[in-house]
């Protein structure tokens, strides 16, 4: 009895890593892009997205970051995904005809860059141990960005998580 329950116990701890990304990176940085600004990338919804249909229906159901880094074949892109965590990606992995950038401040950059390059490899999750995209972006602005981007709470989740459509709207305002 006791076996089963550590195999059971060992078989969901494992299929809960592989399902949240814990630990993976994506591809290595070779170079730091210098004619280059650092971005929110914004995905349009899908018509029947979950996710812009519980925030104020803007048309956004994704952040990433274009944090001007570039791999071996090309710029990449730090990325919140729920099978991999927070990791970097090609950025041809991309649609780039659904995004939609949102180039950040000058004096939010550097510390929005500095905390998203230093969360990869961590989990996705829903809850405290771990992020999903709005989250992450939002954790890794400053705080008077913070404070900017809460002015738009009406965009948030139900749960009062920042949004997708949230984070939109409030670097739309900047302009």
């Amino acid at each position: 009895m006791i076996g089963h329950v550590a195999i059971g116990a060992l078989a969901w701890g494992l299929g809960s890593a592989v399902f949240r990304g814990g630990g993976r990176t994506g591809p290595r940085v070779v170079e730091r892009l210098s004619q280059c600004t650092v971005s929110v990338l914004a995905y349009r919804a899908d018509r029947n997205s979950i996710i812009d249909a519980h925030s104020g229906r803007r048309g956004f159901s994704h952040v990433a970051l274009q944090g001007c880094e570039a791999g071996t074949d090309g710029p990449l892109i730090l990325d919140c995904r729920p099978s991999r965590g927070v990791v970097r990606v090609p950025d041809r992995e991309l649609d780039w005809s659904r995004i939609e950038i949102l180039p950040l401040p000058v004096t939010w950059a550097a510390e929005a860059y500095g905390c998203a390059r230093a969360s990869v490899g961590q989990p996705y999750a829903l809850g405290d141990d771990g992020h999903v995209c709005s989250g992450w972006i939002y954790s890794c602005l400053p705080m008077d960005a913070q404070r900017w981007i809460d002015r738009w709470g009406d965009l948030a989740f139900a749960d009062g998580t920042v949004s997708p459509n949230q984070i939109v709207a409030a670097l739309r305002g900047l302009t």
